[in-house]
């Protein structure tokens, strides 16, 4: 049987397991969130200031 103070310290620290920290949503997004912006930010900059965004998709009725 293990020394129970040993499974102590893995329980307190899972590293010395070999079990992964997870890495945090913000950390894990940031990267994809930078390329979007870098990729769309070129598209947007002569948009004017006052422009409203289309929230919803409607169609044009000729091109149905």
């Amino acid at each position: 049987m293990k020394n129970s103070s040993q499974f102590g310290d893995r329980l307190r620290n899972p590293q010395t397991a070999g079990i992964a920290k997870p890495v945090p949503d913000s950390e894990r997004t940031a990267g994809p969130l930078g390329a979007l912006e870098e990729a769309f930010r070129p598209l947007v900059k002569d948009l004017p200031p006052g422009l409203e965004p289309d929230w919803a998709f409607a169609p044009d009725e000729e091109g149905e």
